[in-house]
């Protein structure tokens, strides 16, 4: 327990209210001081009583994206059957700021609030030690309570602008198409991937390869991306959380367009794949990757069915030495 700025005014004030009763003998002031120390006594039972039988529990189903505002939803129990909870205030961990307020909690019941964060950088964050500080009743004094709560968050790069007209534009010759096609000219035959129609499934193809190919129509067209992120080489920390954000940011927008979306890191290689379930892991894999200083082979069919679009550290990638054929390539210095 703490005193507050007023909470040493008024121990001061009850110190002289008893230094002049003992030097005068005045009842009245004998019955003031002994009203201040009531108040005092009183503080300090409610202050204890206040934070008694709470727990707390926290939950962030949204993705978080670095340098975006992710809304963190508190909640706070009151087991006490007969008491409620007053004006608590809820500190968050280190490297989290901002703080919530809670009016009331009844008893046996729960209150909620939201608390507005920011985390700056991507990453895993552990939650760690929140802090429940309570003043009620008479704001004299502040007692606090640490709760330690288990679990962490995942933070996403930071998301920036992509040009898709741009993307759109280049490719093997091919239209890259935004929409889905509805054609019935047959514009070729492929091997099946996950998320594919089965209805597409070209049988005679299938049983002469021995695996399942699948038919594509005019404006069906493949709208694959394979992003290739450059974390190889001399170490560029700058540079390289460039170029982690855009490769983020590019497989977001890639997949809000219906395309196909891969990503291959030195570590890695995370195929191709369209749901939303897809995407989740390919951000998980951007939010913990670091700089190597190791070239990982590259897979031979990297660039199967769609495009390669290289996301670079700068334009002296050891990728780009090792003869990678890439379709575009982002040099994330430039940004």
């Amino acid at each position: 327990m703490r005193p507050t700025n007023e909470g040493y005014r008024f121990l001061i004030g009850t110190f002289l209210i008893g230094l002049a009763a003992l030097n005068t003998g005045n009842n009245l002031l004998y019955l003031i001081f002994g009203l201040m120390l009531s108040i005092l006594a009183i503080s300090y039972a409610m202050l204890r009583i206040n934070l008694s039988g709470l727990t707390m529990s926290i939950d962030m189903s949204r993705e978080v994206y670095a340098g975006q505002s992710a809304a963190l939803l508190i909640t706070v129990r009151n087991s006490k059957r007969r008491f409620d909870s007053y004006s608590l205030r809820v500190a968050l961990p280190k490297g989290l700021a901002g703080a919530g307020f809670i009016k009331h909690v009844p008893a046996a019941g729960q209150s909620s609030e939201h608390v507005e964060v920011v985390f700056r950088r991507r990453g895993v964050y552990r939650y760690g030690d929140f802090v429940i500080t309570t003043s009620y009743p008479f704001i004299f004094f502040t007692r606090s309570i640490k709760v330690r709560m288990e679990g962490e968050v995942v933070v996403y790069p930071q998301l920036m602008e992509v040009d898709m007209a741009a993307l759109s534009a280049v490719g093997r010759g091919q239209n890259m198409s935004l929409r889905t096609g509805r054609s019935e000219e047959l514009l070729r035959i492929r091997q099946y991937r996950e998320g594919d129609d089965t209805k597409s499934i070209h049988w005679k193809a299938s049983a002469r390869t021995g695996r399942l190919m699948v038919k594509e129509f005019a404006e069906t067209e493949p709208r694959a991306v394979m992003i290739v992120l450059d974390d190889t080489g001399e170490f560029s920390l700058i540079a390289f959380e460039k170029a982690v954000s855009y490769a983020a940011s590019l497989a977001v927008a890639l997949a809000g367009q219906g395309y196909y979306v891969g990503l291959h890191t030195s570590g890695r290689t995370v195929k191709y794949g369209n749901e939303r379930q897809h995407l989740v892991k390919i951000l998980d894999e951007l939010a913990l990757v670091k700089e190597s200083p190791s070239v990982g082979a590259l897979p031979v069919d990297i660039a199967q069915d769609g495009m390669v679009v290289l996301v670079s550290k700068s334009l002296r990638s050891p990728l780009l030495a090792g003869g990678l054929e890439t379709d575009m390539v982002i040099d994330a210095s430039a940004l």
